[in-house]
């Protein structure tokens, strides 16, 4: 089946990070102590994070809820963002896990924001789900090769419902979810939670999906602990000159036009009717997928597909594009 889509123009090079030319100066003095042995619970910075966290953004090192909460706070203050801390992800499996959250969103109104960040720490991983309001678009940014969780993001989506319903946004945010290869994938074990505030950040300001190789996540790292402790965003990594690639890669003009094809009635031999589905018995099996009639019917208009015909489509689909279709297919069915 062949797909007709303007083509767009997504930027190929990778990304360098600039470090500020007062980096040293500002980390040096900000960490300087009056003990011969920095002690974990003193505090440094604007942000006053511990140096139990501090000492987590050195190479190799996964880094604490405090790094991601205080990051994406700096976030939230220059590009008109809300986020969920950490700790609120963490309660979700409880009776009163979304009210937290819906608690946490009520003081502030939807419409004066341009984005909504949504942390997820799972088995040690961290990710996330990230909201465009703008460009109507909603994103998992996981940099994993083989981590996502399945249930703990459709408890992210239930409690996202959950809150759009309670709240009255009336966003139809279903719509816009994209699961799959839209943000940069670390090439270690420990830089998980790095990779999920560079997507962030790029998203936020309009250069995604971008690349990133991993000795420049290392340079993000010091970048972020320069941010951390002066307690603003180095402005010059925001100045851009870019088109914004995810609003150009979503015109609303834009049309997918799928073509059936030419020999679709030889493979399928007449099948696609409601009266020959119905002379079929519901465990008769077609095709080399070998299907049951019962989930082949469910492909008819008006159909409702089955788990089966979503599974084995993730197959297919992983077969042919990678991993990152398989995650999509798959999720979709799990979160209705």
């Amino acid at each position: 089946m062949s797909s007709q889509l303007e083509e767009v123009s997504v930027p190929k090079e990778y990304y360098t990070v600039d470090l500020p030319e007062d980096y040293d100066t500002v980390c040096q003095i900000q960490l300087r102590t009056t003990t011969p042995n920095k002690q974990d619970a003193e505090i440094f910075g604007p942000c006053k994070l511990p140096y139990r966290s501090i000492k987590k953004l050195q190479k190799n090192t996964e880094i604490d809820d405090l790094i991601i909460d205080s990051y994406l706070e700096l976030l939230a203050d220059r590009f008109k963002a809300l986020f969920v801390p950490v700790r609120h992800y963490k309660r979700l499996a409880e009776s009163r896990g979304f009210d937290i959250v819906v608690k946490h969103l009520e003081a502030d109104e939807v419409t004066d924001f341009d984005y909504l960040v949504f942390p997820c720490n799972s088995k040690c991983h961290w990710s996330g789900v990230f909201l465009n309001f703008k460009t109507k678009r909603s994103y998992l940014f996981d940099s994993g090769v083989e981590t996502l969780s399945e249930a703990s993001y459709a408890n992210v989506f239930h409690c996202i419902e959950y809150v759009n319903t309670k709240l009255e946004w009336n966003f139809d945010w279903k719509e816009w979810l994209e699961i799959g290869d839209v943000g940069a994938e670390q090439k270690d074990g420990t830089s998980c939670g790095i990779y999920f505030l560079f997507n962030v950040r790029r998203a936020m300001e309009g250069t995604f999906p971008i690349h990133i190789t991993q000795e420049q996540i290392h340079v993000f790292r010091k970048l972020i602990l320069y941010e951390l402790l002066s307690g603003k965003l180095y402005e010059k990594q925001m100045k851009i000159d870019q088109k914004d690639v995810v609003e150009h890669m979503h015109k609303p003009e834009q049309k997918i036009l799928v073509d059936e094809p030419k020999d679709f009635e030889d493979v399928c031999d007449g099948l696609y009717e409601t009266s020959a589905w119905n002379s079929k018995t519901g465990t008769s099996k077609f095709g080399k997928t070998k299907m049951a009639a019962a989930d082949m019917k469910s492909l008819l208009p008006a159909g409702w597909i089955t788990d089966a015909v979503i599974d084995k489509t993730a197959e297919l689909q992983f077969e042919h594009f990678g991993r990152n279709a398989e995650i999509q297919a798959s999720f979709l069915s799990k979160c209705g």
